[in-house]
């Protein structure tokens, strides 16, 4: 696996399934090249949390059905291979290496179909009662 090779070499012996990925502000900018983030999920990264997203690249992953969450301040709580939980139920994000908490950006009601069923596609397989 070559996943973040350039900037550390071993990323990708290092993650662990349900890892998530911390990013600053417009996290996805650019040319869109979705094969890194398939990539990363491969390697079992289960979410991004960033202080910001490019709204295209944030809505193409959600659609993907994988969780993009925005966390302003992040990057001040997390350092680099801390531990963090993300607690769904209270919109928050806790540092259980460092401690500390920071709320996150909720997602609306469509945002969460999506996320549930793997993506848009599934989403409105189910909305529209198609196999």
């Amino acid at each position: 696996a070559c996943a973040m090779r350039n900037f550390d070499p071993d990323f990708a012996d290092l993650v662990q399934p349900g890892d998530i990925i911390v990013g600053g502000e417009n996290f996805g900018y650019g040319h869109p090249h979705f094969a890194p983030m398939i990539g990363l999920r491969q390697l079992g990264i289960s979410a991004v949390a960033a202080n910001s997203f490019a709204t295209g690249y944030w809505r193409e992953e959600i659609a993907e059905g994988f969780p993009q969450i925005v966390c302003p301040g992040i990057t001040e709580l997390v350092a680099r291979w801390d531990s963090v939980e993300i607690d769904w139920d209270s919109a928050e994000i806790r540092n259980c290496t460092a401690g500390g908490a920071l709320p996150i950006t909720p997602y609306s009601k469509a945002e969460i179909g999506m996320l549930r069923a793997g993506g848009l596609i599934p989403y409105l397989r189910q909305r529209l009662g198609v196999t």
